[in-house]
């Protein structure tokens, strides 16, 4: 399950489900949209990553990284 927090009502709302399971992901926000990349699937790091489209309520895959990696971090540069 995946939640979103509203500042301005103090509410959370529960959204669509990521298409993989993942802990431990590296996060960055970009022109509206969640970027997830990496994790880890209680096996193995993940080389997947996933984009969430806030007005679709939506995860969408992305390009693959070359390694898998988990615990990671992101940013927008």
């Amino acid at each position: 399950m995946f939640s979103r927090y509203n500042t301005i009502t103090n509410q959370w709302t529960t959204l669509w489900s990521m298409n993989q399971p993942r802990a431990w992901p590296g996060v960055s926000v970009y022109d509206g949209k969640i970027y997830l990349i990496g994790g880890f699937d209680g096996s193995y790091r993940l080389r997947s990553a996933e984009v969430y489209d806030i007005d679709q309520d939506r995860w969408s895959f992305i390009s693959n990284m070359l390694v898998g990696r988990a615990g990671c971090g992101a940013a927008i540069v």
